[in-house]
């Protein structure tokens, strides 16, 4: 057993050790998010898939190749016939008995059972209507989009590690207070048991201190699960999933007005990338009416095509007087009208053109809705401030009240009640300042994202 002592506590320390949380800072905490949250890695992705969509784009300008094979072998002869010579030959009889001499006799022809052709074609397109121009373009919009989409998403999901972030700070700072709130509790404790055995109050009291006790054990409780599950919540947002994190530093604001970081919102709307991903909505449908418009006008190619061709089957006779395979090539060129399309073709382009209406009409609410974003962020960024020196305020009175109330319970001239009253309060405004301040600070981190 002494052997087996130590052995067991170097096991418990090591455990100890392996669960020592991460510390980490607001910094570091959108530095990982940066690099490792996965959102942000898919849209990443999207940005290299729209690239490769460019690139598929541009491949249009060049010479379209194709190449093929043809090759059968037929169950009977293609060309077959049967009959008789006609009698007419017997006039040749002078000039080639041989021939002449087939008048009047059966003969049967049976030729051609297999064969093969092979073809190389090359075809340039001159003019597609600007469908290539413009299929380029658009293509060079999406990859712009997908940037500007990456761009918003880092945004986001940084907001949420920082909103995150000092929610855990808050709770943090609720489980600080509930331990100063506990320690103050079992010091009233100690007196009150005093009291009780000195026969100056009755173990009412005594309960009613052990029930406040108990009630702040629940919180603790409680507090120390969201904390956790919130800490979980950090450690998926910045790559880090299962990882125990706890946040390093306090939320000081150094009460520092946010009056330096306005931004007009006529000046910041034009930096926030929701109306730039709205304006590339709208040069998109432009270009899409193009390319419906490009649809149904004249298409000019030139090509040359090279074939090789043979067939199989023939006879001696019919190869002797005839080649049985064959290479050659052409240059061709093709114009294409599309006359009928332009039935349905006329709206098909109405059609485009009332979706550029609407992108136009998105632009412009876009741009109204950000303005007013804008504003309300501000709005509520100052009245968080304000929510800060009110709850100072309300917290330097309670800690003030509670101080007054413990003296005058020890002087016998303040009830228990008034006390344990005075000790909530105290608590409840060390939390609401904690939240102002959790609140501020994430408000301010959205202003300045949404201005800057």
């Amino acid at each position: 057993m002494k052997r087996l002592f130590p052995t067991l506590v170097f096991f418990l320390a090591s455990i100890t050790i392996q669960a020592q949380p991460k510390n980490l800072t607001i910094e570091e905490c959108l530095q990982k998010a940066a690099t490792h949250n996965r959102e942000l890695q898919n849209a990443a992705i999207s940005l290299q898939m729209a690239g490769e969509q460019k690139k598929e784009a541009f491949t249009k300008y060049f010479p379209q190749i194709s190449a093929n094979v043809l090759a059968f072998k037929a169950f009977d002869k293609i060309i077959r016939k049967e009959g008789h010579f006609p009698q007419e030959l017997e006039a040749l009889a002078q000039v080639n008995p041989q021939l002449a001499a087939l008048a009047g006799q059966p003969f049967s022809i049976g030729e051609l059972d297999k064969g093969y052709a092979l073809m190389a074609t090359v075809t340039q397109p001159v003019f597609v209507g600007g469908q290539i121009v413009n299929g380029n373009r658009l293509a060079n919009i999406g990859k712009e989009v997908a940037e500007l989409q990456l761009e918003l998403k880092t945004e986001d999901v940084l907001q949420k590690v920082t909103e995150n972030f000092y929610q855990i700070a808050k709770l943090k700072l609720n489980l600080k207070t509930i331990s100063s709130a506990q320690a103050q509790l079992k010091e009233i404790y100690r007196e009150v048991k005093n009291f009780v055995d000195a026969g100056v109050t009755t173990n009412n009291d005594l309960l009613k201190v052990t029930l406040e006790i108990q009630e702040l054990a629940s919180d603790s409780i409680k507090t120390t699960h969201a904390k956790h599950v919130l800490s979980l919540l950090l450690a998926q947002q910045i790559g880090m999933p299962g990882e125990d994190i706890e946040v390093s530093g306090e939320m000081d604001f150094n009460n520092e007005t946010p009056y330096p970081y306005y931004v007009s919102p006529e000046e910041a709307i034009y930096n926030r990338k929701e109306l730039m991903l709205a304006k590339k909505g709208v040069d998109a449908n432009k270009l899409k009416v193009k390319m419906e418009v490009g649809k149904h006008l004249p298409t000019v190619a030139v090509g040359a095509s090279i074939f090789r061709t043979g067939f199989g089957g023939i006879s001696d006779a019919v190869s002797s007087i005839m080649e049985t395979t064959s290479n050659n090539g052409m240059v061709f060129g093709t114009i294409n009208v599309p006359l009928s399309a332009w039935w349905g073709g006329s709206h098909a382009i109405k059609r485009e053109k009332l979706a550029l209406k609407q992108a136009e009409n998105q632009l412009e609410d876009t741009r109204e809705l950000l303005m007013i974003d804008i504003e309300s962020a501000w709005s509520g960024l100052t009245e968080a401030f304000a929510q800060i020196g009110v709850a100072i305020t309300s917290y330097n009175e309670a800690k003030e009240n509670m101080r007054m109330s413990l003296e005058k319970y020890r002087m016998g001239t303040e009830i228990l009640s008034d006390l344990l009253e005075s000790e909530t309060m105290l608590r409840k405004s060390e939390d609401r300042l904690a939240s102002a301040a959790a609140d501020y600070l994430t408000k301010l981190a959205d202003y300045r994202r949404k201005t800057r």
